[in-house]
């Protein structure tokens, strides 16, 4: 019941903040034996967040907390390459809006279409990525 709660509120998230419909699609996720794989982007956000979670607190981090920004370990390199993943299909949907091909379903009422109007986030799109993420982040915790 736990892991449908959390889906559930993982895909109301998404929706929220780039528009129904995208919930169900799927990024590439780099498994640990080197093979892609498809999963939800709301899966996919939260396992970015615990990865986040588990680099932060490698003994080697913590020892060395200036070596944390490098991907040392092979699972801190995987994390990042999934990053990277995650990244590309974010600008692939900020891509499709700003030029006309695919509007938000919901008429522009997700947080999305939001910054994309916003004059603060014009032509800064990792700070447009952070704020979707940071929302992501901030609502899957308020449970």
């Amino acid at each position: 019941m736990a892991e449908f709660t959390i889906s559930l509120q993982a895909s109301i998230i998404i929706n929220c903040s780039v528009g129904t419909g995208y919930s169900s699609q799927l990024v590439d996720w780099e498994m640990e034996n080197g093979q892609l794989k498809q999963i939800s982007i709301a899966d996919s956000m939260m396992k970015l967040i615990s990865g986040a979670f588990k680099r932060r607190i490698l003994p080697i981090n913590i020892i060395f907390p200036e070596l944390t920004g490098y991907p040392i370990d092979p699972s801190d390199r995987i994390h990042t390459r999934n990053c990277q993943h995650f990244n590309n299909f974010l600008q692939r949907i900020m891509d499709e809006r700003r030029s006309g091909h695919k509007s938000s379903y919901d008429n522009g009422a997700d947080l999305l279409s939001i910054l994309l109007s916003s004059e603060i986030f014009v032509n800064d799109d990792d700070l447009i990525k952070g704020e979707i993420f940071t929302f992501f982040f901030a609502g899957m915790k308020t449970i």
